[in-house]
């Protein structure tokens, strides 16, 4: 009976493809039984899919029976019987399409009689690549993805159109507490249903299809079909071919400069071994020494012209020798080994939120576990690697001070030109490898991936933000863009127009501590309060919108408080006043002495901090923990943007001048110097090579925290990997030709 019911099944998806009623009939989705009012809640088939599920258990989205026991071999009663089943069950609310429906159900009986059992191979297929109702709903589990593989390899050349299969993912409206409950998941989260049908099917028959499944069960009378979206190749569009030709001239370029460099350097040490051996033989010629000792200094001082020094420095070989050196690590060591951390530190945090994505749909099938994970005490080292980003704008804001102010105060005032080359300079270290991240991410990875839950066409999520705010992202000022749109398709990019807007007007609160050290004080210090304020007060607002819910409220802090650069200033001007003690401390020449008790005190202080930052919003996270009050919340939130950045200045202050002991060992590790140089651009690229690694698997991720953890540790290598060569190859490149055109250590 059942090999039979299966052939029978497999028949109907197969005939289903083969006709061309008017609803493509190539169309199909099987539900398979549900027991349970909760899962009949997110359960979702097409009409066929219905009645096939009619057939073959006598039952009608869990209403009505079969009235007489069915012959197991008289196909054409159970072919009937689930027929009259289903009419039935639609005659006291039937569809407005309900004729079509039972003319197209009734056209496949029909084919069913005559053509018996043919073609079962290619429905076997196609039944066995569509979504089935997978373990874990309760845990929300709303991306039924099939098989994408199966689906893409049906092909049956002897119909006429031959029959291709197509991978097409439905997205379905749904209210959110039917599909996780009390789960803090967005209104625009539904459930994805992944089907096979023919390649002749349009989006606009699949709605359809869809549709009329939602109107058959009553339990989805508030659902709704959002979108229809099916997988298919996309061809090279004319601007990702110039832009892959652009990148690759550039890499051309690199691999020129490398065979030139390799070259010279043949024939440097081969011409020195002649000389060696002419000056050994001809001891009593000094004709002939003068000769070589000229062409030597020739050769000598060609290898040092200006152009040479610049092909040298694009050269892969060249710079390889230089990013494995370890005696110029800087002056403050301990900045390596603070500035490795932080960048391992955010892409461990960025595992955690990208492997939940949320823009669409959920790339793991069980949301409920990883909010239970993130309830655990040690999560909030993920939740909080937030700070891993100020300890950024602390060190860039430091090092910006302790050089500017010297420099300054030893020219008495920079003239136009110098201004020029301040702001230039800066943008052209950050721009080339941040606008060439984005021409991957837009243009050139949609083509790299194709799969399930990789839509070439809107790769893998919506970047037309992207597209339409290129220039906000060339101009640094993505960040204000209205409606968070210039941080819609690569979020994490707001760090950069941050960083910059902060080193712009830098200068007004460095001449100020310079020449009116009392007014640039008051000054810093009314902007850290103001800073601070207008943080605590939208953090407030939001908290109490998302009535302390703080999955959402986390969510909801991006656009107007996250990535605004007035909400995090406070890390950069405890960077620009550290900055001012070193220049102070390092003019006066005075010998830094502490009492050894304060120096105790401050570490243990130091640790409080740190620990309070990170753990002090635990009670936020904890399961049937109180919440925070209002304003407990948003005085956390806000000072540990202060304090944080206070306790790191405390480990470069002492670690530095003597008093880091351990500590400062362990920072100040040579091993760090060579990886410290990947930082920039491992924070670019990490993001590109983790949704690429998410959104090109086949199926859903069941995470674990073991998983998570060799998850992270697999970016964190892959994406110090990929830096090495993002480097080489797109950043110390363009400050080579910065050096070329002008270094002001030798002017124009």
């Amino acid at each position: 009976m059942k090999n039979r019911i299966f052939s029978f099944l497999l028949l109907v998806t197969v005939f289903f493809s083969e006709t061309g009623i008017s609803y493509c009939n190539e169309c199909l989705s099987v539900n398979e039984p549900l027991s349970q009012l909760e899962l009949q809640n997110i359960s979702s088939a097409t009409y066929i899919g219905q009645f096939l599920n009619t057939v073959l258990t006598g039952n009608c989205s869990g209403e009505g029976g079969l009235t007489s026991d069915l012959d197991e071999n008289n196909l054409d009663a159970m072919l009937d019987g689930g027929l009259l089943l289903l009419l039935g069950a639609l005659e006291n609310n039937p569809p407005d399409n309900i004729n079509e429906i039972f003319n197209d159900l009734n056209s496949i009986i029909t084919r069913l009689r005559v053509n018996g059992t043919t073609a079962v191979k290619f429905g076997e297929i196609l039944f066995d690549s569509m979504a089935k109702l997978p373990p874990g709903v309760l845990e929300a589990n709303i991306n039924w993805v099939g098989s994408f593989k199966l689906c893409t390899e049906v092909y049956n050349g002897t119909l006429n159109p031959p029959l291709r299969g197509k991978y097409c993912r439905a997205s379905i409206g749904f209210p959110v507490e039917q599909l996780a409950g009390d789960l803090p998941i967005d209104d625009s989260i539904g459930l994805t249903y992944g089907m096979c049908i023919s390649d002749q099917c349009d989006t606009e028959q699949i709605k359809l299809i869809v549709s009329n499944s939602l109107k058959l069960m009553s339990v989805f009378k508030y659902a709704w079909v959002k979108d229809v979206e099916c997988v298919e190749k996309e061809e090279l569009s004319s601007a990702t071919i110039i832009f892959i030709a652009l990148l690759s001239i550039l890499v051309l370029w690199v691999f020129i400069a490398t065979v030139v460099d390799v070259t010279q350097r043949i024939l440097s040490f081969v011409t020195k071994i002649e000389i060696n051996q002419v000056t050994q033989i001809e001891t009593d010629s000094n004709l002939k020494k003068t000769d070589n000792d000229a062409n030597h200094s020739k050769a000598k001082k060609n290898q040092n012209s200006r152009l040479m020094t610049f092909v040298t420095e694009c050269s892969f070989y060249t710079n390889t020798e230089k990013f494995f050196r370890t005696d110029n690590g800087g002056s403050i060591t301990c900045l390596n080994g603070i500035r490795f951390f932080s960048m391992v530190w955010i892409i461990w945090g960025h595992t955690y939120n990208y492997i939940i994505e949320r823009t669409k749909f959920f790339v793991v099938d069980n949301i409920r576990t990883m909010q239970e994970l993130n309830e655990n005490i040690e999560a909030q080292l993920i939740i909080n690697g937030m700070f891993g980003v100020d300890t950024f704008f602390l060190m860039s804001a430091f090092l910006l001070a302790k050089t500017f102010l010297p420099k300054y105060e030893a020219s008495n005032g920079f003239k136009p030109f110098a201004w020029a080359y301040y702001y230039i300079s800066r943008y052209w270290r950050l721009a080339p490898p941040f606008l060439i991240t984005i021409i991957i991410y837009i243009w050139i990875m949609p083509y790299v991936g194709y799969g399930p839950l990789w839509n070439q066409a809107k790769f893998p999520r919506n970047n037309d933000d992207c597209m339409n705010y290129w220039w906000a992202y060339v101009l640094f000022i993505n960040n204000f863009v209205p409606n968070g749109k210039g941080t819609t398709c690569m979020g994490y990019l707001w760090y950069i127009p941050n960083d910059y807007q902060f080193y712009a007007i830098s200068p007004l609160f460095l001449i100020l501590l310079l020449k009116f050290p009392k007014a640039g004080k008051t000054l810093l210090a009314g902007c850290l309060v103001a800073s601070l304020s207008i943080l605590a007060f939208l953090t407030a607002n939001v908290y109490v919108s998302r009535r302390k819910d703080i999955a959402l409220v986390l969510v909801d802090m991006w656009e107007d408080v996250y990535i605004k650069p007035y909400c995090r200033a406070s890390p950069w001007i405890v960077g620009l006043c550290l900055g001012y003690i070193f220049f102070k401390l390092q003019k006066s020449k005075i010998r830094v002495k502490i009492n050894y008790y304060w120096v105790a005190l401050g570490w243990i202080l130091c640790f409080i901090l740190m620990g309070t930052a990170i753990f002090g919003g635990y009670t936020n996270h904890a399961k049937d923990a109180r919440r925070m009050y209002t304003f407990e919340y948003a005085l956390y939130f806000s000072l540990t943007r202060f304090t944080w950045p206070l306790a790191v200045s405390w480990v470069i202050f002492t670690c530095h001048y003597g008093y880091g002991g351990i500590i400062n060992k362990f920072l100040s590790a040579k091993a760090f110097v060579p990886l410290i140089r990947l930082s920039y651009c491992a924070y670019l690229i990490h993001p590109v090579i983790m949704v690429s690694y998410n959104f090109l698997q086949e199926s859903l991720f069941h995470a674990t925290n073991l998983t998570l953890v060799y998850i992270a540790i697999s970016h964190i290598i892959v994406s110090i990997f990929v830096a090495y060569f993002f480097t080489l190859i797109f950043e110390w490149p363009f400050v080579a030709l910065e050096k070329l055109v002008y270094d002001p250590r030798r002017g124009l």
